[in-house]
């Protein structure tokens, strides 16, 4: 029988603040956090669920960029900012997409469940 790791709230600090207070969920049960507790810090006010799989801590306030971060980390790390959206965020136009568009690998193509407000478009970049 696997011990359980010991949860390790410093170590979730220290992902979730380099993260502008976001986590994966596959993060926090690296720092020893099962899904069980993350339910119980959620209905105490301390996280806050963003995205499928993606928290954020309650207390951190919310950056600039936390909404490219939430999207980030729902793509598990490996989405690209593209098209409109890098245009804006590299400050080469003026216009400010409807949606966020982010480029996934080929093999997210069967993935159903994608935020609203994103628009993916897939490559092996």
């Amino acid at each position: 029988m696997s011990e359980r790791k010991k949860p390790d709230w410093r170590a979730l600090s220290q992902i979730a603040y380099s993260q502008g207070g976001y986590f994966r969920v596959a993060q926090a049960a690296a720092a020893g956090f099962s899904n069980q507790l993350l339910r119980k810090h959620r209905l105490a006010g301390r996280f806050v669920r963003s995205l499928r799989s993606v928290y954020r801590m309650a207390d951190v306030p919310l950056g600039e960029h936390h909404d490219l971060v939430e999207l980030w980390l729902w793509s598990e790390e490996v989405g690209i900012f593209s098209h409109e959206t890098a245009l804006a965020l590299h400050e080469l136009s003026d216009a400010l997409p409807s949606r966020v568009h982010m480029t996934v690998p080929n093999s997210w193509s069967r993935r159903s469940a994608v935020p609203r407000l994103l628009a993916l478009h897939y490559a092996d970049v």
